[in-house]
């Protein structure tokens, strides 16, 4: 049903100018917001030891210093932003059903698709930020875990020194370096890239 502008004013007890006042300064925060953001995800985008680059932070359209003022640090600020990514992430791995290796695969090139390219941005910065490290810590062990998760059945009944070592493999072939290789280095599509890592995954089961 549409309201009209008069009718809502009315319902509002609120004069016309009021109401473009209040406009107004929600339009201002919706700015500022869109700013915020347009930095954070050039933050994302640029390394992090050039994000003082003047030219840069003009062309993110709020300077980065603005925004680190919000958050309190850099390194806040970084955080903040990879706090927020890797939950989602997090939710997106979590969907991969136990034991299919083809929707796990499938899984996995949907979240690589989506945020590999940040992914190995920040590795190639990992050294010079403690920031940066320890967000990678806690990916490498959330990698684990999914890893853990969707291949249990062909897991568990193994021996604990066996079954530490599939493990360990099974982190490598599905690591985002792979993904990199086979899609980005090699060429292959997504539909090969996805058959070339179940054919891994599958190797190393006993397939």
């Amino acid at each position: 049903m549409w309201v009209s502008g008069s009718s809502l004013l009315q319902g509002m007890f609120v004069s016309t100018s009021e109401f473009l006042g209040v406009l107004s300064v929600l339009a201002h925060v919706v700015c500022r917001l869109a700013g915020v953001l347009a930095t954070c995800q050039f933050m994302l985008k640029t390394p992090i030891l050039r994000t003082d680059d003047p030219s840069s932070q003009h062309r993110a359209g709020v300077t980065v210093q603005t925004v680190i003022r919000r958050f309190g640090s850099k390194e806040q600020l970084v955080a903040s932003v990879g706090r927020k990514y890797y939950q989602e992430g997090k939710l997106q791995r979590d969907e991969a059903p136990i034991g299919d290796i083809a929707a796990a695969i499938e899984n996995l090139l949907a979240h690589y698709e989506t945020v590999g390219k940040r992914l190995l941005r920040t590795l190639s910065q990992e050294e010079r930020d403690p920031t940066l490290h320890q967000m990678l810590e806690e990916g490498r062990q959330a990698h684990r875990q999914w890893v853990e998760r969707v291949f249990a059945p062909f897991l568990l009944s193994l021996d604990p020194q066996r079954r530490a070592r599939l493990t360990a493999m099974l982190v490598a072939v599905t690591d985002v370096s792979v993904w990199k290789l086979l899609s980005q280095d090699m060429g292959l599509d997504r539909e090969q890239t996805a058959v070339a890592l179940q054919e891994l995954v599958e190797a190393l089961l006993g397939f």
